[in-house]
């Protein structure tokens, strides 16, 4: 089991967690308790999808990732997408 795997599972966990605290408790602050549970699981499931082994952050400061250095076109293969974290990044400054 790989380390995505293991994000993954407790972002599930998390959410699971949440809900059910959310959902079976009458109590208004362990309500609000449970979303902010399932809020920090949605974050991780997002994260870890977003993550690829063996590939790297889209900062190019290493001349090795460029594929045509004329050019300045970077080899996407290597590369991670960063939409998913700019998005739990937003997500998270906006839910404080």
């Amino acid at each position: 089991m790989n380390a995505g795997t293991l994000y993954l599972g407790t972002g599930f966990a998390l959410v699971l967690t949440g809900l059910a605290c959310a959902l079976l408790r009458r109590n208004l602050l362990r309500m609000v308790l449970g979303f902010s549970i399932v809020d920090t699981g949605v974050h991780l499931i997002i994260a870890s999808i977003g993550a690829l082994a063996g590939r790297t952050a889209p900062i190019i400061d290493d001349p090795a990732l460029l594929s045509n250095a004329t050019a300045l076109t970077v080899d996407a293969a290597r590369v991670v997408d960063p939409v998913p974290q700019a998005l739990v990044l937003t997500a998270i400054v906006i839910g404080v």
